[in-house]
């Protein structure tokens, strides 16, 4: 048969079979055993395979219906012939939520962060495959993300009809009569209880059957009053099929779920409700007056050279250690407290300072004035090589200036960067000292030291742009001791 007959001869015999071939529709979910109705008829649960003859099919096609109870149901129609004999055809149902109606002006609700404080190496789950079970031990809060955390959080109180600050930011252009407001309430969850097992459930595509368990403590803490005003607890456990590699996905469900739980109490809702359209808009936020705090005054040394006082300063430079990053900072006390940027510590969950000797110790905040980005850390310990203080506010232009810090990546801890100081600034009614030295990310809350070796202010920021370069900012020494409350002892 020549090549040109071949094709009649394909549709002539062919053609017919697929006018009535048997094509199948293959639909799974997340989460498995889902209902699937066909045209209103149960055909079985996911995973369902359903076959149908398209000459059978009716003028309006086929409409799909999978059904689940706590679960919306998903529908999706075939008004086409399938090009495949074969379609797959998977849908995640997304939870019921319960709905609240508030007013467009109620008191908004902002995430504050998620805690886990699960001791390191600690047994959260396990994974088992055909010949092995390997353990999950606790190795940090990173495990649980931190973005992807706060998205599912804003997602959950949103639909449920609570105001967030998302809501307010879906605006293009803010102007004075509308300014963004503060959130009065803040949404705090701590992970008291976390299983995580996973086991292969085929090799070949590695396609795995995953399930947590996580209980979560919800605290709402009231910015107008200054305090908790309601703590709450619950559970979720979410089970799901994935293929691949493990991610966070199933986890992150699990913590939306336990929130939906929390919400459908009602107990926030009646909380929001009552407290009418009080906003905290435009003032600072209400911090608690802490009590002065006292250190040592570190005695200033003679150095012959300028080597001679960098080699002794990096003694009292530090790098500071979080769960989220890292940064620098400077001992102002042989006692062992610990001057640097509140960027750096804010919202981290653990604090930790590396010695220039590579001694690493925990660190907790004594004071904090975000206004000013300042912060105040205690390490544990005594007789620690603190830097002395001088005067930032009168330092001259053209003075050459110093930081000691940790640029990029941790590693680099006490690098030295040279400069002078190239103007005073005024932003927003703070006096800083501008200065050329080279700072990067991780300088944020290293000291700037005059020619002395003495801490005339902590570096804070730099300026970014096309172009631009050399442009850093350091808060005076006096103005961060003032803001955080402390003193020198004569």
């Amino acid at each position: 048969m020549r090549f040109k007959h071949i094709i009649p001869f394909f549709l002539t015999c062919f053609l017919p079979l697929l006018a009535v071939a048997q094509f199948t529709y293959e639909v799974s979910s997340q989460p498995d055993a889902a209902d699937v109705y066909l045209n209103g008829v149960l055909q079985g649960k996911t995973p369902c395979k359903v076959k149908f003859l398209w000459q059978d099919v009716p003028d309006s096609g086929l409409v799909f219906r999978i059904k689940s109870p706590d679960y919306i149901d998903e529908v999706f129609a075939v008004t086409e012939k399938p090009r495949q004999i074969k379609t797959y055809r998977k849908v995640d149902l997304e939870k019921l939520r319960p709905h609240y109606t508030l007013d467009s002006a109620s008191a908004m609700i902002e995430f504050d962060k998620l805690l886990a404080e699960f001791a390191t190496g600690k047994e959260i789950g396990e994974v088992k495959d055909y010949r092995t079970s390997t353990k999950l031990t606790w190795d940090g809060f990173s495990r649980l993300g931190s973005d992807p955390i706060g998205v599912k959080t804003y997602d959950v109180l949103g639909s449920t009809g609570f105001n967030t600050p998302m809501k307010e930011s879906l605006q293009l252009f803010s102007s004075e009569k509308h300014k963004r407001k503060t959130a009065r309430f803040l949404l705090g969850a701590k992970v008291t209880d976390l299983w995580i097992a996973m086991t292969l459930y085929t090799g070949y595509s590695r396609v795995y059957d995953s399930e947590v368990r996580l209980t979560i403590e919800w605290q709402i803490f009231d910015r107008s009053l200054n305090k908790v005003v309601l703590q709450s607890t619950s559970s979720a456990t979410e089970k799901h099929r994935f293929e691949g590699e493990p991610s966070d996905g199933v986890l992150i469900t699990a913590y939306g779920e336990a929130l939906s739980k929390f919400l459908a109490n009602g107990r926030l809702y009646d909380l929001v409700k009552n407290a009418g359209t009080t906003q905290v808009s435009d003032a600072p936020e209400p911090t608690e007056e802490k009590a002065e705090t006292a250190i040592l005054p570190v005695k200033a040394q003679k150095f012959e050279t300028n080597p001679e006082m960098i080699q002794y300063s990096t003694q009292g430079c530090v790098t500071i250690s979080t769960d989220a990053g890292h940064g620098s900072g400077v001992l102002v006390s042989e006692d062992g407290y610990v001057l640097t940027a509140a960027h750096v510590i804010e919202g981290v969950n653990r604090i930790s300072v590396v010695f220039s000797n590579g001694v690493e110790l925990d660190a907790k905040v004594i004071a904090s004035n975000p206004a000013y980005d300042i912060a105040l850390l205690d390490v544990a310990g005594s007789k620690y090589k603190a830097l002395p203080l001088g005067v930032g506010l009168t330092m001259g232009l053209g003075e050459e200036v110093y930081t000691i810090g940790t640029p990029g990546d941790i590693e680099l801890g006490q690098s030295v960067s040279k400069g002078i100081v190239s103007g005073k600034r005024k932003e927003q009614d703070i006096l800083y000292i501008q200065t050329d030295v080279s700072v990067s990310p991780g300088n944020s809350g290293g000291p700037l030291l005059d020619s002395k070796g003495q801490v005339i202010g902590i570096i804070q920021r730099k300026l970014i742009g096309n172009g631009i370069e050399g442009v850093g900012f350091a808060l005076p020494i006096e103005t961060a001791l003032k803001q955080l409350k402390v003193s020198v002892k004569e």
